[in-house]
């Protein structure tokens, strides 16, 4: 029968045996109490000790390696006959760095240093198009990349050169939506590369507080094609009569970096940044340049030397014609090309 007092020499006794690690089995036992009773007389004492030690006797660096090696904290603790609990306390002591969790059982690989640097053109390229249209979620595991069904061909594109295995995901829009589409889209779940992104500017909720990349982070040789990425996403190309226009939109800070390269890139003059007339209140900016000869500048400037850009709309450039000059010495007046509009 359990004793419901302890004598001094029984406290003595039972602080010695606690700290000397003897098991909740065996001080239960010894002194003729519950583990109940023997856990509330060591809160009691104040008396405190690693209880996985005692329960789960584990080598340390040995669950380390195994962790280190790929086997999970539940097949550790499947393997060793214990919770979870004292597994994770094991890697602690051995001060094991945990995996990262949106790594873990994963099913596809991908290129996952891709934008550690932004150092060709293809990553600018897929970064201008992030800046646009990519989302990198507040958790830090996950970035996406929805397009219409039409533009499947440049997601298939993206996703190849990161080495991605992981397949587009079709996403039907509710067909109560009147301007309902269907898209693909593109997704990555990986920590790293959500922590390089958000480095290089795409930030969670970034569609009112985007700026523009520094040289820092975007080279100004790769300029051009981070560019023509965020214009596949967020420019537009279109046109009014026989006159073809070209703009873009998005924060007051995109845009003015924007303008700046092409200004210096096509030899445009400044024109005015507005705010959107449908969004005044809050940071939607667009500026647009019109006519044929500039559309036909900014083209041979946007597409040069691209590999990657989005079909339809470099298709529509090329659908612009204009009269050509009868003597080459015609095409250029005052560093400007000449060519008149059809």
């Amino acid at each position: 029968m359990e004793n419901t007092r302890w004598t001094k020499e029984q406290c003595k006794s039972f602080t010695e045996d606690f700290l000397n690690l003897m098991s909740l089995d065996d001080l239960a036992q010894k002194y003729s109490r519950t583990k109940l009773a023997i856990s509330g007389k060591a809160f009691g004492l104040n008396l405190k000790r690693d209880l996985d030690r005692v329960i789960y006797p584990l080598d340390d660096l040995y669950v380390a390696k195994e962790y280190l090696e790929g086997k999970t904290i539940d097949q550790l603790a499947e393997k060793y006959g214990c919770s979870t609990g004292p597994i994770r306390h094991a890697l602690i002591r051995a001060n094991c760095e945990k995996r990262d969790s949106s790594n873990r059982n994963r099913k596809y690989t991908i290129n996952e240093t891709f934008f550690d640097t932004i150092d060709t053109p293809n990553k600018a390229y897929f970064l201008g198009f992030l800046y646009a249209d990519g989302c990198n979620s507040k958790n830090g595991n996950t970035i996406t990349l929805p397009l219409s069904v039409p533009d499947e061909e440049i997601l298939l594109k993206l996703n190849k050169i990161i080495n991605s295995t992981r397949p587009l995901q079709f996403k039907p829009i509710s067909r109560k939506n009147p301007n309902h589409t269907d898209q693909y889209c593109l997704a990555i779940s990986n920590k790293h590369i959500s922590k390089q992104l958000n480095r290089l500017g795409v930030v969670s909720n970034k569609s009112l507080i985007l700026k523009f990349p520094t040289e820092k982070q975007v080279p100004n040789h790769l300029i051009h094609h981070f560019i023509r990425g965020y214009f596949d996403g967020d420019g537009h190309v279109g046109i009014s009569g026989n006159s073809y226009h070209i703009s873009f939109v998005g924060t007051f800070d995109m845009m003015q970096g924007i303008q700046k390269h092409v200004i210096s890139g096509c030899g445009f003059n400044e024109v005015t940044i507005r705010r959107d007339h449908a969004e005044r209140t809050t940071n939607t900016f667009s500026f647009k340049y019109g006519g044929n000869i500039q559309c036909t500048i900014f083209k041979e400037w946007l597409y040069k030397d691209a590999e990657l850009f989005m079909k339809r709309k470099r298709d529509k450039f090329d659908l612009i014609e204009i009269k050509r000059p009868k003597k080459n010495s015609d095409l250029i007046k005052n560093n400007t090309l000449i060519y008149e509009p059809v």
